[in-house]
């Protein structure tokens, strides 16, 4: 049962250029009696990790993350599945399972520098102590269960939650920025994400004078408190950086 749950959720990994922040990603395959962990490298180079519930029962959740940002709640709900996908960034350093999966009571993922907790028997997940939000038990109606308000020097995109997909490929929907302080204000997907013929979205915005850059063009968004960006080393190379006016690709 837990083999189908992550193959669900590898449907809405993103398949992306490879990073260097996928380099290392052995795969790692864990089954405890009620959850279990799976990191894998996908084709492309992007570090995948999937924690999951082993629950017979529904809605069945599972949490991923990617070496590119993005955490996703995935429901499985019997009949239909839903996802909540949050991108938290910029990203810093490698995507990875931490301790040793045979001994102890929980899992923990470390994702650019925050660590991410679930409890082995329970299948709970734990919010980082530099994060504000909840993670109440996923129901047919709590969008996921995973509401994520804000998080300490980083800024947390919410693309929102849709039955049977990742709601970011929706080129004209919205995200809604979360600053750390949680002031917030609504963007364009198709200003964040990459859409390519055939392909399924990818970041735009990498580094951290990219979303600098970008969210001090948006009028929307003047209210954001993005100074921790500027403190925040930003390697990314002019010509990879978003520039207003050249407008969405």
């Amino acid at each position: 049962m837990l083999k189908i749950i992550l193959f669900s959720v590898s449907i809405f990994s993103f398949y992306t250029p490879k990073t260097s922040a996928a380099v290392d990603c052995a795969e790692i395959i864990d089954f405890e009696s009620n959850s279990g962990l799976h990191q894998q490298k996908l084709h492309n180079g992007v570090c995948d990790v999937t924690l999951s519930s082993k629950s017979l029962s529904y809605p069945r959740r599972s949490f991923d993350w990617n070496s590119e940002g993005r955490l996703m709640s995935f429901v499985d709900m019997g009949k239909t599945t839903g996802a909540h996908a949050y991108y938290i960034v910029p990203v810093e350093s490698n995507l990875k399972v931490k301790g040793d999966m045979k001994q102890g009571s929980q899992y923990e993922v470390k994702a650019s520098e925050q660590n991410w907790v679930m409890n082995k028997s329970s299948a709970q997940l734990t919010l980082p102590e530099t994060c504000q939000g909840a993670i109440p038990p996923a129901t047919n109606n709590n969008r996921g269960g995973l509401d994520i308000k804000s998080c300490q020097n980083k800024l947390v995109i919410d693309a929102g939650w849709k039955i049977g997909g990742s709601p970011d490929l929706d080129r004209t929907g919205q995200s809604i920025v979360h600053d750390p302080q949680g002031t917030t204000c609504a963007v364009n997907n198709k200003d964040i994400y990459k859409y390519q013929p055939g392909e399924e979205p990818s970041p735009k915005l990498v580094t951290s004078q990219d979303w600098f850059d970008f969210l001090k063009s948006q009028p929307s968004c003047q209210n954001l408190n993005i100074t921790f960006l500027r403190e925040q080393p930003h390697n990314q190379p002019d010509s990879q950086k978003y520039h207003p006016s050249s407008g969405a690709q």
